[in-house]
């Protein structure tokens, strides 16, 4: 399994942690300290079963780490290689992509 840190852009006490399990996929931990205040994972009824990867994205969305603007541009710019000229926040975006994409190599 592979994990990393996803830090809140507003709210300090708040991360997450996220990766990829071989058995179960792609999930989201939303982190008050140590302690899990809520998760996205297989387990869960709302899980995206027929898109994994965008579920988790959509949920980080949800919890505020970045807008749902942000990764639709971060996601245009990943296709297309534009990533160079882009805002904070989507470039934010960029690299919870990449690392899902490395977690799940």
């Amino acid at each position: 399994m592979s994990r990393f840190r996803i830090d809140h852009p507003t709210k300090p006490a708040i991360h997450a942690e996220a990766g990829h399990d071989p058995v179960t996929g792609f999930f989201v931990d939303v982190m008050k300290g140590h302690r899990v205040i809520k998760s996205y994972d297989f387990f869960q009824p709302s899980f995206n079963r027929a898109r994994p990867l965008m579920g988790c994205l959509d949920f980080l969305v949800n919890e505020t780490f970045f807008s749902g603007e942000d990764l639709e541009a971060a996601l245009i710019a990943l296709e297309t290689d534009y990533g160079d000229d882009v805002d904070r926040g989507v470039r934010r975006a960029m690299q919870v992509v990449a690392e899902f994409k490395q977690a799940a190599d």
